[in-house]
């Protein structure tokens, strides 16, 4: 081939730049269109989404199912938020009713990652929610790095009915509990419908007090459906004084009196303050210290 055949003929350099500058003049003339026809046609939330969020809450009372019970204890616990995607619906619209903040996305992991931040932010103890099999399987990642963080994230699933263990529906559903295994403090299955209330106690109990970090319920069919009379028919219906405390553990006064007397002969103390901190709102009395004896602080 000549050297005048090449050049009609083109270069790869020369295709790939008549490439690009055709796919901006596409993509500018696609942009100048959707801006049009938005314009035309702006977006429009439907009525629905204005009206839920306008809903006044509805807390239930006896007689209740066992998703509105255990609703009733994320309520009494102060839950500050729930972020869920479609399915577990029970739980989650329970939850909802009850007047506790929820907020809505199309993948469980982005949701288990915002409630992980959201916690991390305000402090609070939120709760995270997705469907049976894959939708769990998709908060496995924001789990463990919720547990890395120590963030008090309670997560929740439905799951197959327990009348469907040893079938093929375990294809599909799986057991959640043994995948959590390693990145939670506390979990479990729950399969009597009569210690919901005890194990919705139990939850906050852990998220609330010690070491935070997450902790995973999945609810059966046969318990989130559950129907009670009143609360006679729940086993260990306490308040909340029965299962938790608020009480802190202190140092004993000697060792902060020995502690001081370190620091005062220190030559550049420093303090690193982490979570412990932030989960006990103890920030004011860290800033004040800091201030008083000129200590840096790192987290």
């Amino acid at each position: 081939m000549d050297n005048q055949s090449k050049r009609d003929k083109g270069s790869r350099r020369d295709f790939l730049n008549r490439s690009v500058f055709t796919a901006a003049g596409v993509l500018g003339a696609a942009k100048g269109a959707a801006a049009a026809t938005t314009a035309d046609h702006p977006i429009r939330l439907p009525d629905a989404i204005p009206a839920a969020l306008n809903a006044a809450p509805k807390p239930a009372t006896f007689p209740m199912r066992g998703s509105q019970v255990f609703a009733k204890v994320c309520k009494n616990e102060g839950l500050a938020a729930l972020f869920c995607c479609p399915g577990n619906y029970d739980v989650i619209n329970s939850i909802c009713e009850e007047g506790i903040p929820c907020f809505g996305g199309r993948t469980e992991g982005s949701m288990c990652a915002a409630a992980d931040g959201f916690i991390r932010v305000t402090g609070e103890v939120a709760a995270c929610s997705g469907t049976e099999g894959p939708g769990f399987t998709n908060m496995i990642m924001n789990i463990a790095a919720a547990n890395a963080a120590r963030t008090p994230l309670l997560v929740l699933a439905s799951n197959k009915r327990m009348s469907e263990d040893d079938t093929e529906m375990g294809i599909q559903t799986a057991n959640q509990q043994p995948t959590t295994e390693g990145m939670r403090k506390y979990g479990k299955r729950l399969i009597d419908p009569n210690r919901i209330y005890e194990y919705a106690a139990y939850a906050f109990r852990q998220l609330k007090t010690g070491v935070p970090r997450p902790v995973h319920l999945d609810f059966p069919a046969e318990v989130y459906g559950a129907r009670f009379k009143d609360a006679s028919e729940l086993r260990y219906y306490y308040e909340q004084a029965r299962y938790r405390t608020d009480a802190r553990p202190y140092p004993d006064p000697k060792r902060i009196r020995a502690l001081a007397e370190m620091i005062q002969k220190s030559q550049r103390p420093i303090i690193v303050s982490s979570t412990g901190v932030f989960y006990s709102k103890a920030w004011d009395a860290l800033r004040e210290v800091a201030e008083k004896a000129d200590i840096a602080v790192v987290e």
